[in-house]
């Protein structure tokens, strides 16, 4: 029960994160995007393989994949 507890905190947090960040989607520029979109990614993979700190290093993995491969 404590582990669906805290998988669905980590989604309600991503939500509001991400509901957010739709508000200045349009203001972004393309790299700014591509971190977003790949720390959001990154999150959700790290955190249903890992847990928290699975989701932690996922989004810090993805978003500066993300980043970077924005950049071309």
């Amino acid at each position: 029960m404590n582990k669906i507890r805290g998988f669905s905190l980590l989604l309600a947090l991503g939500l509001a994160a991400l509901s957010g960040g739709c508000a200045t989607w349009e203001g972004m520029e393309r790299t700014e995007k591509g971190l977003a979109v790949g720390a959001t990614g990154g999150a959700v993979v790290g955190g249903v393989i890992g847990g928290p700190f699975g989701a932690a290093v996922g989004a810090g993995i993805g978003g500066y994949a993300g980043h970077h491969e924005a950049r071309d």
